[in-house]
């Protein structure tokens, strides 16, 4: 079984996209601080009070994007996708053996993992992790949060036994 957090808000990539900007600019005054250039003493007081700033927009940031995935997970397994809230509680049920086709990626790599992938995300084309059904003819697209390996190990298991089972799957490439 597959479980994620489920991204309900496509907001959450630009979220994301400030998040990466923001953690690489917390660097400078950090640099600064460390007085690793023999900067005076002032220059280094300016540099904590601007590393604040950043330190603290992230926080808020981050509390945003929390917001857009923490409020509902998604779990799929070979039969079913179930959508749930915080609590744990079934809000929909998705029977597998009634939609037309699954779509899924190729592979799933992870988010942000090389320099290229952080590149790609500040230049605004993000990673999205999704599996699409197509059912009476209507695509519903599911976005979810992959945060370790092992979530895209079972990702792939999950499609192998799709694949077995004999599920219509469309495979797009990675994006």
């Amino acid at each position: 079984m597959f479980k994620a957090k489920l991204i309900t808000d496509p907001e959450y990539y630009a979220l994301r996209r400030r998040q990466l900007i923001l953690f690489f600019l917390i660097f400078t005054p950090t640099a600064l601080m460390s007085n690793v250039f023999d900067l005076p003493v002032w220059l280094a007081a300016l540099a904590l009070v601007a590393y604040v700033i950043l330190a603290w927009a992230s926080w808020r940031n981050q509390r945003k994007m929390k917001g857009l995935t923490g409020h509902k997970r998604i779990e799929i397994d070979q039969e079913a996708i179930r959508i749930l809230n915080a609590n744990g509680e079934c809000l929909e049920v998705i029977d597998l053996n009634t939609v037309d086709a699954i779509e899924v990626k190729e592979t799933y790599p992870m988010p942000q993992e090389t320099l290229q992938d952080m590149a790609d995300e500040v230049s605004g084309s993000p990673q999205r992790h999704y599996v699409r059904i197509i059912q009476n003819g209507e695509s519903r697209q599911f976005d979810f949060e992959v945060n370790t390996y092992y979530m895209l190990k079972q990702l792939e298991k999950l499609v192998a036994a799709w694949t077995k089972a004999g599920y219509e799957l469309m495979m797009v490439p990675a994006s």
